[in-house]
């Protein structure tokens, strides 16, 4: 009665409002979100939905609720809380990307609880207790292909499908959307042929992600747990994280197929995962008469066990086992029945498997016709190195009746073992060498090479002493008596350059060991031939565990404190000792702090082989002081310089942690200034909190961390290698090459240093260079930046003068070696056409990869377009890149890596079935696409937000590209092909593209026009 009091109020007040509103202006009967951001509805008042506001609300959100309907205007960054219970109404998100909470919500409804449709993007946060069942042919929450859904939050969900739906994801014949769970306690399940959560009756998985969270998921009769329903393939099932229950039903996976469909690809990066099949299916891969599909597994605990007749891992009931690899983690996999622990169900064909050494995998058939692990060519793959546990549980089995042990081996691909009696198991070791043996309980011996030895109460498995077992639970579980390894040998303690440095090593050291500070519990990897970065003190290496060997005794390494070499008389040698470092005396340093000159710090000056280094350690009291008095007298941008007086080959600048906190936080540029070389960086680019965050160091310590800035004039012999390289390629080195570095260090309680490199910025870093005298400026034609490999690419480069000397400003996303070129270059073939100066320009900036072979007219592909953006903006390498999101972009593609570096700064995204189609030829509204994510990286708004509607043809462009296309048009900078039109599904050509790139580039001022 309240409830009906105040919205007659508001209806009353309303109307007033309406009446009195002054002439010119309009009077909304709905109402419109301002300030707040979270707006609360209640279910049980009416239906709930979501659409995409017009005309003065383009941009909002329309959410219609009530009975009767109320419209209420929301920005989409705003919260929507639902809360109340209700039988007969429902939430729709139509057409829309919301963020929604859902309070204790209780939706049982004929039709579809809770729906997102129409390419709708929803963010459901869980709090309290909250149940969505849903009617026939409706899932409990519907999220169909082509719509998007994340959750998180703390508290719990449990969604009902109808028939043919499933718990969440697909209704009737409709495949699971992109499902994303990130938290919360989760249960899902299908309703009769539908999956517990992926697709509906006739319907795929999707694209499901867990990251986190408790997820309990049962498909309905012949659905998946988390994948198809009956008919549907797997889809795509990635689990992070989390503790994952998957339970298929009659004829369905626990995770993959539903009955009739193969499992689709499943990853498995980590997290504790239980999944079991329906009668027929698989417990990770293939429903009934399905095969395994794709299914990899990286890390985390994973259980998997198949319903009668199908296999743990690997294929349903008549279905192969598909491709299988083991990575990581402990995965323990068995049959339900006929089927093999991993590869094809009865009936099917073995599965191509392999599993590495990290793995821990314990396998188990319980039938004569499936081994534990079942391959297609009875052996597993030549990769494969991990230790393996496998049994026959079969009570019913009678003694003598072999059981096949499939091993890859240069001698002998397969070998067995006859059980003497019931539920006799076996485990092997499948080691990287060729000569071990195989054994069983002293009754049978095998080795894998020729001739076959008598049996023997001695064997050995790579070191590891195995036994047979009697039951299920010691197969799954078998002890293993360790072999000792021999202590470390050969390894030396190196003190510390100086007793300002923590730069201490031990050498000697291989991949294999580990080692830990002698007062510590923690041990940690080694990761190369040294340990470096290290205090004086006493340490412990061992060689780690591995299978079949305990971790090796132990040994000491002390490296010892810095000691100055001493400087009196002493007998000739017939060779020179290494001079020592020589520290001036420090000296104190000025600073300029939005124009006025502070003292704050001290300079060092040390000879080190011959080169100079100045260090400059800024004091951080003074340096507090000097920006809250500045900052009070200035609200805009702020600016710190550290000028470096004296000349020297390596500078390196100290701030403390909490000193770039404070300049973050009042948007301070810091410049280190020195006569030919200027470093300036936004200080956001240092990230302390993350760094702080990886060192493990609380935000009110940050004060304990350095950061050194580092300017290194490469040495000469390096600097003439460099030089070489580049008159090789025909370009000429101006500058110098110089290496700039950020590197923040920690020191914790127990002498360990934490060193963390800040090698990528999210804004872009400056460095000036003052072109010598003796070049003329017009012949640079670009900055480079040099990669790890030895081969260099273009950074955007501006040519100015200033008060009569000529400089050169790189602007660059990364740390590395910079120098300047010269790149005299003509393209022929633009010699008499419209696009003369900027494919020149182009081509003499490295962006143009093969200007002799230019053809300006050519329609330009997808991924040569990802290549242009990614060298125009600097943010091309050709190192540290491994893998790629994309399935037909493989490392061998002459554009892996410019695909690879787009799609990591969010320049391209593919398609849905994780496609990127580099060779197809790009419509100009794709390309207008990557160019508004580009423009996001250089920092150009949007200019002119009404430009678009100028041309004729604005509703060619699709309606995933519309903002895309509006905002690159906004700038007037994208080639046309009239001032009329956009033409935005023709072709974009070659010429186009090298126009559209520069037009970016000189548009942000990052090169000359």
């Amino acid at each position: 009665m309240k409830m009906k009091q105040k919205l007659s109020l508001v209806i009353i007040l309303t109307m007033l409002l309406s009446l009195t509103a002054p002439v010119g202006l309009p009077a909304y009967a709905d109402t419109v979100s301002s300030s707040s951001t979270e707006h609360t509805f209640y279910i049980n008042e009416g239906d709930i939905t979501m659409t995409a506001g017009t005309g003065g609300h383009d941009g909002m959100i329309v959410v219609s609720h009530g009975a009767p309907s109320v419209t209420a205007h929301v920005y989409e960054n705003d919260t929507l809380v639902i809360t109340g219970t209700t039988t007969a109404n429902r939430v729709l998100v139509d057409g829309v990307k919301a963020k929604i909470a859902i309070q204790n919500v209780n939706i049982q409804s004929s039709g579809a609880a809770f729906e997102l449709k129409n390419n709708a993007d929803g963010t459901l946060t869980l709090e309290g207790a909250n149940i969505l069942k849903s009617g026939a042919l409706m899932a409990g929450l519907q999220v169909s292909s082509g719509n998007t859904v994340t959750i998180n939050g703390t508290g719990s969900l449990n969604a009902q499908g109808g028939s043919q739906g499933a718990g969440i994801g697909g209704g009737d014949s409709g495949a699971g959307g992109d499902i994303t769970i990130e938290g919360g306690d989760i249960t899902a399940t299908g309703g009769d042929m539908g999956a517990g959560i992926g697709g509906g009756y006739n319907g795929a998985g999707g694209d499901i992600t867990i990251e986190g969270g408790t997820v309990t998921a049962r498909g309905g009769s012949s659905g998946a747990g988390i994948g198809g329903g009956i008919s549907g393939v797997g889809g795509t099932t990635t689990i992070e994280g989390g503790t994952v229950t998957a339970t298929g039903e009659a004829g369905g996976a626990g995770i993959g197929g539903g009955a009739w469909q193969a499992g689709g690809s499943v990853t498995i990066e980590g997290g504790t995962v239980t999944a079991t099949g329906g009668d027929m299916g698989a417990g990770i891969g293939g429903g009934y008469n399905g095969a395994g599909g794709s299914v990899t597994i990286e890390g985390g605990t994973v259980t998997a066990t198949g319903g009668d007749m199908g296999a743990g891992i690997g294929g349903g009931d008549s279905g192969a086992g598909g491709d299988i690899t083991i990575e990581g983690g402990t995965v323990t996999a068995t049959s339900g029945g006929q089927g093999a622990g991993i590869g094809g169900g009865i009936g099917g064909a073995g599965g191509t498997i392999t599993i590495n050494a990290a793995a821990t995998v314990k396998a188990a058939s319980e039938t004569v016709s499936n081994p534990a692990i079942h391959t297609l060519s009875d052996d597993i793959e030549a990769a494969s190195t991990a230790a393996m546990f496998m049994a026959n549980l079969s009570g019913q089995k009678p003694a003598g009746t072999p059981t096949h042990i499939h091993v890859k081996d240069v001698f002998n691909p397969m070998t067995s073992f006859s059980p003497t009696r019931a539920y006799q198991s076996i485990a092997v070791t499948v080691p990287a060498d060729t000569s071990y043996q195989v054994k069983t309980d002293g009754h049978y011996q095998q080795h894998l090479t020729s001739p076959l030895t008598e049996p023997s109460t001695d064997f050995v498995i790579a070191g590891a002493g195995l036994a047979a077992f009697d039951d299920v639970e010691n197969a799954a579980n078998p002890p293993i008596v360790n072999d000792e390894q021999a202590p470390p040998t050969g390894l030396a303690g190196i003190a510390p350059t100086s007793t300002a440095n923590n730069d201490g090593k031990i050498t000697g050291t291989t991949t294999t060991m580990e080692y830990k500070l002698h007062a510590s519990s923690t041990w940690l990897e080694v990761t190369g031939t040294e340990i470096t970065g290290l205090s004086a003190g006493t340490y412990n290496v061992r060689y780690r565990a591995k299978v079949g060997f305990h971790a090796s005794p132990s040994i000491t390494i002390t490296i010892p404190t810095y000691t100055a070499p001493s400087t009196g008389g002493g007998g000739s040698g017939s060779s020179s000792p290494r001079p020592p470092a020589t520290p001036s005396a420090s000296k104190d340093i000025t600073i300029i702090v939005n124009n006025e000159t502070q003292k704050s710090g001290t300079e060092t000056r040390t000879e080190i082989d011959g080169r100079t280094e100045i260090k400059l350690v800024v004091d951080s009291q003074q340096m507090k002081n000097h920006l809250e008095n500045a900052i009070k007298e200035n609200n805009g941008t702020n600016e710190v310089i550290i000028p470096v007086t004296n000349t020297g080959d390596i500078i390196k600048v100290v701030l403390t942690g909490d000193i770039l906190k404070k300049m973050e936080d009042h948007n301070v540029t810091l410049s280190v200034r020195e006569e030919k070389i200027e470093y300036r960086i936004d200080s956001a680019n240092f990230t302390i909190e993350k760094i702080a965050q990886t060192m493990g160091i609380s935000l009110d310590s940050l004060q304990s961390i350095d950061v050194e800035i580092s300017i290194n004039k490469i040495p000469a012999a390096q600097a003439e290698a460099l030089k070489e390289q580049a008159t090789a390629s025909g370009h000429e080195i101006l500058f110098d090459p110089v290496q700039f570095e950020i590197t923040a260090r920690a020191t914790s309680a127990d002498g360990k240093v934490q060193e963390v490199k800040i090698n990528q910025f999210s804004h872009f870093a400056e460095r000036i260079m003052g072109i010598p005298e003796d070049i003329d400026p017009s012949k640079v034609a670009t900055g480079i930046v040099f990669h790890a490999d030895g081969s260099y690419s273009h950074v955007p480069t501006v040519v100015f003068e200033k008060d009569g000397k000529w400089y050169a400003r790189i602007s660059s996303l990364t740390n590395s070696i910079y120098t300047l070129i010269g790149n005299p270059i003509t393209v022929a073939a633009v010699e008499n056409h419209w696009s003369k100066v900027p494919v020149n320009d182009m081509a003499a900036r490295l962006i143009i990869s093969n200007p002799n072979t230019f053809e300006p007219d050519q329609p330009i592909t997808r991924g040569e377009f990802a290549q242009y953006i990614t060298k125009a903006l600097g943010i091309y390498r050709t190192d540290e890149i491994t893998t790629t999101k994309f399935t037909d972009v493989s490392k061998e593609d002459k554009l892996f890596n410019a695909i690879t570096v787009a799609t990591e700064y969010g320049l391209i995204s593919g398609y849905p079935d994780r496609t990127f189609k580099p060779n197809d030829q790009i419509t100009r509204e794709e390309a207008m696409s990557m160019y508004a994510r580009a423009m996001e990286i250089v920092g150009l708004k949007e200019a002119d937000n009404k430009r678009i509607e100028k041309y004729k043809d604005k509703d060619q462009v699709a309606d995933w590209a519309y903002e895309a296309v509006k905002k690159t048009v906004s700038i007037g900078v994208f080639s046309r092909k009239t001032g009329e039109t956009i033409n935005p599904k023709d072709t974009f050509t070659h010429a186009e593209a090298a126009t559209a790139v520069r037009n970016l580039l000189v548009k942000a001022q990052l090169i000359n026009p």
